[in-house]
């Protein structure tokens, strides 16, 4: 059984925090940020994209009988509806309303009635009656999500004390938890098509936005990897999207075997060990690798002297390329084409195999 509760929205500046809110500190590039430009006959981006929101602190709400919808929906006691990123410059929650409204809804029900927002809440919620901190995130299933959205809240929350509600449906996940935090945190597993009434609930804010990360997180990733036993001998490193659902790169075939020609070692993060990657990530000196969940592994790449970055489109550019430049990374980005039957950002695609070597060449990769 369900009812339906009108709420109204509210900002993370306007509900009590559990202590005061921690200021956050970016790094600040000139116009180039250490880009290595492609060659002419390879398109690419020589320039940054000024599209790189940023949350001027980091706070931890302390909310009693907050009720919590889809992936990160959090009904307050007096009938708030508030988020983790509500307090992030430019958000608007007129936009996350068609968000919550549309196909990509968060598995919740939610809608627009007469001007105000109504959000479909179970009468049996699971209620959790112990403190407990609460993850939620958009996306919750994805990887790097997990680098740039769920992990940081993770730093400055008290893990230590209380446990964390958050999306664990895979292996790597709480293998991540466990690797980063070194089995302190304590897990209760979030099912976003639930409801779930928590009678005290610790909410870390969202702090890093459109993948720009600031120099605690930065830190945090660098001294994570550098507590990784061992070395990789691999310098020079392809990570491929082989058997992914989602953006087939059709001729990696291809692209493979002329990699591996010039000394590429080709890794399918998703069949190693948390600790495996982060080794390899860690010490390869070049990296290539698609646009996709495995760029995010960029923050363990300390040793990285170019990232060659393989774009099938323009979606997540933005998010890419802060993700390189926020974490110092010297990078060329290549676009594919999609199949021409096709418009899906998720389409099939292809890339020009020779522009990808001569990019290498020309950063002496």
């Amino acid at each position: 059984m369900h009812t339906t509760i009108e709420v109204l929205p509210t900002f993370v500046r306007e509900r009590a925090a559990l202590r005061p809110p921690k200021r956050l500190l970016y790094p600040n590039y000139a116009d180039n940020d250490g880009l290595i430009p492609p060659p002419e006959n390879a398109s690419g981006l020589e320039k940054p994209i000024h599209r790189s929101r940023k949350a001027d602190h980091f706070r931890l709400l302390h909310e009693r009988d907050a009720r919590i919808a889809g992936f990160r929906a959090v009904i307050t006691r007096d009938d708030r509806l508030l988020v983790d990123e509500s307090e992030v410059d430019r958000f608007s929650y007129d936009a996350l309303f068609d968000k919550l409204a549309g196909p990509q809804n968060e598995d919740m029900t939610f809608r627009i009635e007469n001007g105000a927002a109504h959000i479909q809440f179970e009468t049996d919620p699971i209620v959790i009656d112990r403190p407990v901190i609460f993850l939620g995130s958009d996306e919750p299933s994805n990887f790097g999500s997990w680098i740039y959205r769920i992990l940081p809240k993770v730093i400055d929350a008290p893990y230590r004390d209380y446990p964390v509600l958050v999306y664990n449906n895979a292996p790597w996940m709480n293998g991540l938890l466990g690797r980063m935090f070194h089995g302190n945190v304590s897990v209760i597993n979030h099912w976003p098509r639930r409801c779930y009434l928590l009678r005290e609930a610790i909410i870390p804010t969202l702090r890093n936005v459109d993948v720009y990360f600031d120099e605690e997180v930065r830190t945090f990733y660098k001294y994570a990897a550098a507590a990784i036993d061992g070395k990789s001998p691999l310098e020079k490193v392809y990570l491929s999207r082989r058997g992914q659902k989602g953006r087939p790169l059709l001729n990696e075939d291809e692209l493979e075997e002329r990699l591996g020609a010039r000394g590429f070692h080709i890794v399918r993060p998703e069949t190693l060990s948390i600790s495996d990657q982060i080794r390899i990530m860690r010490d390869a000196r070049v990296i290539v690798c698609p646009g996709g969940s495995g760029l995010f592994s960029m923050v363990f790449a300390t040793s990285a002297e170019f990232v060659l970055d393989i774009e099938s489109g323009t979606e997540w550019l933005y998010a890419h390329h802060n993700l390189l430049r926020s974490t110092a990374k010297p990078h060329t980005i290549l676009f594919g084409e999609r199949e021409p039957e096709h418009t899906s950002p998720h389409a099939p695609w292809r890339v020009d195999v020779h522009a990808v070597l001569t990019a290498l060449a020309h950063a002496g990769a």
